[in-house]
């Protein structure tokens, strides 16, 4: 994620160097919808297998990982 969306590169405005930049969302609106991954856009574009553009994407239990974040209401820890 960092390749395309950390540091000096930033597509689509969204950027995963902090907490807050990720849930600010990016040109697009928010991302992550906490308690609700159905409706983040960041997991229905891992699922559609339109995320990651470069580079492996990602396993089932990585997913599972963000999705359960998600589900508890994606807390900043």
């Amino acid at each position: 994620c960092f390749n395309c969306h950390g540091g000096d590169e930033i597509k689509e405005g969204l950027s995963f160097a902090s907490y807050d930049t990720l849930m600010a969302g990016s040109s697009n609106g928010p991302v992550i919808d906490p308690g609700d991954p159905t409706n983040s856009l960041l997991i229905q574009l891992i699922q559609q297998g339109k995320m990651p553009k470069r580079g492996p994407k990602l396993t089932p239990a990585q997913l599972q990982i963000l999705i359960d974040w998600i589900l508890a209401g994606a807390p900043n820890n």
